[in-house]
């Protein structure tokens, strides 16, 4: 389905349900610009949207399952891009999420599932995503520190 049928899908529902928020997901877009054209609040498109650029930036060729070393770099630049949204100029919603029901647990892939390190690692990416602009996704379990199953070798 292309981008302009799925636009005109969520239209008609805003619509007939305008109270209602207006919520998609996008992967794979470059930047904050390709996703303003949605979101922008003169648009009325869609109140916001899941980038997955950040949850997917360790993604190997197997997704979710093989993971590519990824640079604190990349990720400070996934960040403050999406973060663009929320400047007065751009007139939108950031929406910052590590993690869904498809990816490991976030603990373990930007921080440390070890013991010692399991709830540090967490207390720290609660803070990244509760100090940013927008709104976070806490994908469920995140909240108390659930990591992902260790690697079983058959």
């Amino acid at each position: 389905m292309n981008s302009s049928v799925i636009v005109d899908l969520v239209y008609a529902d805003r619509v007939s349900l305008p109270s209602a928020l207006a919520l998609a997901e996008f992967s794979g877009l470059a930047d904050h610009t390709k996703l303003l054209p949605f979101v922008q609040t003169s648009t009325k498109e869609l109140d916001v949207c899941i980038q997955f650029n950040l949850a997917l930036i360790d993604e190997g060729p197997v997704q979710s399952l093989l993971f590519v070393p990824w640079k604190l770099s990349h990720f400070k630049a996934i960040t403050l891009d999406a973060q663009q949204l929320t400047t007065p100029e751009n007139h939108a919603w950031a929406v910052t999420c590590l993690e869904n029901h498809d990816l490991a647990r976030s603990v373990s892939r930007f921080g440390s599932d070890a013991l010692e390190w399991r709830v540090p690692s967490a207390k720290m990416l609660a803070i990244y995503l509760l100090t940013l602009s927008g709104t976070p996704i806490i994908y469920q379990g995140g909240e108390f520190q659930h990591h992902s199953p260790p690697e079983h070798k058959i």
